[in-house]
């Protein structure tokens, strides 16, 4: 996934990239409870 972030931060903007880098990490958040 960051290699993913990574290089859309390089084809898009920063602020979409940093959008990009906490939706992930919501998405994991809210994905570990359920699979726990």
């Amino acid at each position: 996934l960051n290699i993913a972030v990574k290089q859309s931060e390089m084809n898009t903007d920063p602020e979409i990239g940093l959008l990009l880098t906490i939706y992930s990490v919501e998405s994991d958040n809210e994905t570990m409870p359920d699979q726990s």
